[in-house]
């Protein structure tokens, strides 16, 4: 699962489009078993996985970016700065070519951003990742949103929706 993940971000890497504007006029509707959120009209699910109590879905924006959404038991929640290092680290990891190059990581209670380039034949990108964690009675989610610096403006306002309206209810 992680591995996907590192693939899909690794392959985001090596494609140039233009971002367009996050449309959050009319957006979609993620829900299933009882855990919701909205989204750009404009994005799509790239990739949805539930086992046992676990779910991830992962939305595509119209370019670049990368949302990663988790919902598990709050039994299995691990302390948020460790869950942001341990990504960071895996991503690195795994980059058969290129660095990732880390200029500093701003820290709040339930909102980490990560600042970095990723640095692949000489050329730096400046990225972030945004990471959100947000409890529930007996569950917590948690939201990973990687972009290009360049593209913040174009999409930030898709992460707000999704922040703000993600929702589980129990059953």
């Amino acid at each position: 699962m992680i591995r996907i993940i590192k693939i899909l971000l690794l392959s985001i890497l090596f494609i140039s489009c233009d971002e367009q504007v996050a449309d959050i006029s009319q957006p979609k509707v993620f829900n299933k078993n009882n855990f919701s959120f909205k989204y750009p009209n404009n994005w799509t699910v790239f990739s949805e996985m539930g086992i046992g109590t676990y779910t991830q879905v992962i939305l595509h924006t119209s370019a670049d970016s990368l949302v990663i959404i988790e919902l598990h038991e709050a039994s299995e929640d691990q302390d948020f700065k460790e869950y942001v290092e341990n990504f960071s680290k895996s991503i690195q990891g795994d980059m058969s070519i290129g660095k990732i190059v880390s200029k500093g990581t701003k820290y709040s209670e339930n909102e980490i951003i990560e600042d970095f380039s990723i640095e692949v034949l000489g050329t730096k990108v400046p990225h972030k990742r945004y990471y959100f964690k947000k409890l529930f009675n007996n569950k917590v989610s948690y939201i990973l949103f990687q972009l290009p610096t360049d593209d913040e403006s174009k999409v930030i306002k898709g992460y707000d929706l999704i922040k703000l309206s993600i929702d589980y209810k129990n059953p």
